[in-house]
């Protein structure tokens, strides 16, 4: 599988990559949450169709969509998230439906030149707080509404910067700092 490099840099979660799905993806939070955000993915996304993942990760929900049938771009800004997303995408033997690419949440302006035909996309989806990076959150709305068809499912998270289960957490851990 080709992966298009675009615009290689340091990434912040370069150097948690190798460990990401051990330290969440796997932990007991990082299942739940996964668990309901399949849910959400399994209602809005259908068999066929094509959609844009922003800050994928390690590739573990372009997987779970591609099993479903979904052909999934799966972009984050880390070259090594995206090595992993290669690796996880090709043990799946789903890489006819998951295209991996190095690419920024405010580059995707950029991605009609690796659509074919330039067709538009039945949704997006974001999750786990990739947008909250972003500096223009207006210039990624207008830049989405040029790849996806009127009326496609966007499914975007941000994470507010208060979560109380983690304030209940660090108090009961007398870490009231945190």
């Amino acid at each position: 599988m080709s992966v298009a490099q675009q615009q290689i840099h340091a990434a912040p979660f370069d150097a948690l990559a190798a460990r990401y799905d051990e330290t969440f993806t796997s932990s007991k939070i990082g299942r739940a949450q996964r668990t309901s955000v399949w849910q959400e993915l399994a209602k809005a996304f259908n068999p066929g169709d094509r959609t844009l993942e922003i800050g994928c990760g390690t590739g573990v929900d372009a997987c779970f969509l591609a099993r479903r049938g979904v052909r999934v771009i799966a972009c984050d800004c880390s070259s090594r998230m995206i090595d992993v997303t290669v690796r996880r995408v090709q043990e799946k033997g789903v890489q006819k439906l998951v295209t991996p690419l190095v690419l920024r949440a405010e580059d995707i302006a950029t991605l009609p030149g690796t659509l074919s035909g330039k067709e538009l996309l039945d949704g997006v989806f974001s999750n786990f707080g990739v947008l909250n990076c972003i500096e223009d959150p207006r210039r990624l709305a207008l830049d989405l509404a040029a790849l996806v068809k009127p009326g496609a499912t966007a499914l975007l998270c941000w994470m507010g910067p208060c979560c109380l289960w983690e304030m209940v957490w660090y108090l009961t851990q007398r870490q009231p700092a945190k």
